[in-house]
């Protein structure tokens, strides 16, 4: 309103905003020039917007110094003049508060819906065709803004929340509150690894999994550390101390070394001779820690090349969703060398992971992308299959295991270790909803009889 005064040339428009007839009659019955009026009246507009521009977001309007009283010396009509100015002043204060006071309601409002919503306007914006993503940004900027807009809340949503703030991670400082003794253990474990890929060619191990070519090694086996916690901690509660413990899939050995410095009898199983000379160090630091480092050349996939019933418990960690055609022959190994009353402990990635839902919605995949899969060595090894928390439960479940424990939990996103906006209202969302967790680890007994 001010702008659109300030800009008028017209005296007799600007005159008349003012409640003035013209620009004529306030020259003469003043008795001073136009040029005068106009300067008086372009600095009243000066205090004016300077007055404006002192409102406050998001605690209220907070306007300035009142207008000072006109000068005692000056002809009525100035008095006049300028009381008129005083009202156009107080007219743009209580809009301007009005506003304000809408805004407010708006704002609160928006959050309390988005509370109430919780996970539900996010599924629905997954639903949208096309573009859902560029929608879901939108959303945020315009709850930011709200946010931003809005003095001191009450109760709001978590994600709603996020999207004001920053959310700091810190994965070992996690690792800690899991179980102090064993996050040592894999601390010590992960920095050892560290050390041997630096000095390890590991483009290799890309041959039959191209997704992995150019791969972060080192973060991905630091973050790992918040998965071995959790599978060590599973059975520090199931096994009594010792115990023979079969890792499926070792890998670069990070748990077989956590469980033998545990005090565990380990056996670590994995595709070394294939994965040489990738992998050839970290074979050998296991064995100087006694660890029995095993190739499935030697044994066969189906473990028949193991006793039936020796072990106390199976490790089988990120393996099952690399297993083509059905994972029932995975199940049915493990089971066969695994003890009666055994523990199983399994992770594997959460098909409906946060990420991976709106990945879908925006029409990207989940899986690697067919331009490297397609040029891929045979067998392929990347995922085959993913699956939900539902469906691990229901595998535990068919093959007549008991005690079933079941847990997700996200591990990639702390290689972020500050997240704000999308990425703050995301990890909101999983803390609210396990279902959306990057990751699913289970625990279950075989019977006993």
């Amino acid at each position: 309103m001010v702008d659109s005064m300030k800009d008028r040339t017209d005296t007799s428009q600007l005159g008349s905003q003012l409640g003035v007839t013209s620009a004529a009659q306030a020259s003469s019955d003043i008795g001073f020039c136009v040029e005068d009026f106009f300067r008086l009246v372009e600095q009243r507009l000066a205090t004016i917007d300077a007055r404006l521009s002192q409102i406050e977001w998001p605690n209220g309007p907070r306007i300035g110094a009142p207008v000072q009283p006109a000068p005692a010396d000056l002809p009525v009509t100035v008095v006049e003049l300028l009381a008129d100015v005083r009202d156009t002043v107080a007219r743009i204060e209580q809009d301007e508060s009005q506003r304000y006071a809408a805004l407010q309601a708006n704002a609160l409002a928006f959050t309390e819906r988005l509370a109430a919503l919780g996970g539900g306007n996010r599924d629905a914006l997954a639903r949208l065709e096309g573009g859902a993503e560029r929608r879901f940004e939108a959303l945020m900027a315009a709850q930011a803004d709200a946010l931003n807009a809005l003095g001191p809340m009450g109760s709001g949503g978590r994600a709603a929340l996020a999207v004001g703030r920053t959310i700091t991670l810190d994965f070992r400082a996690e690792t800690r509150a899991l179980e102090p003794a064993l996050a040592i253990l894999a601390e010590r474990a992960s920095e050892e690894i560290v050390v041997l890929n630096a000095a390890s060619e590991l483009d290799g191990l890309a041959r039959r999994s191209p997704s992995l070519r150019g791969n972060d090694w080192s973060g991905y086996i630091r973050l790992s550390e918040l998965r071995f916690v959790r599978a060590a901690a599973l059975l520090e509660r199931r096994l009594p101390p010792g115990g023979r413990v079969l890792e499926f899939g070792s890998y670069f050995g990070g748990l077989s070394l956590m469980l033998a410095r545990a005090g565990r009898e380990v056996t670590a199983v994995d595709a070394y001779g294939e994965y040489s000379p990738a992998l050839d160090r970290h074979v050998a630091l296991m064995r100087a820690e006694g660890i029995d480092v095993v190739d499935f050349d030697r044994i066969g996939y189906d473990l028949a090349g193991l006793e039936p019933a020796s072990f106390d418990a199976v490790c089988c960690m990120s393996v099952i969703e690399h297993v083509p055609h059905t994972p029932r022959l995975l199940l049915e190994a493990i089971d066969r060398v695994l003890k009666p009353g055994g523990t199983l402990v399994l992770d594997t990635p959460n098909l409906a992971y946060e990420y991976k839902r709106w990945d879908l919605a925006s029409g990207r995949t989940v899986f690697a992308p067919l331009a490297e899969q397609y040029e891929t060595d045979v067998p392929f090894a990347g995922h085959h299959r993913e699956y939900t928390p539902g469906e691990v439960r229901w595998m535990m479940e068919r093959i007549g295991y008991e005690a079933i424990e079941l847990d997700t939990f996200c591990y990639s996103i702390y290689g972020m270790t500050t997240l704000t906006g999308e990425h703050a209202v995301r990890f909101e969302a999983m803390a609210a909803d396990p279902d959306r967790r990057e990751l699913i680890i289970t625990a279950a007994r075989k019977p006993a009889g």
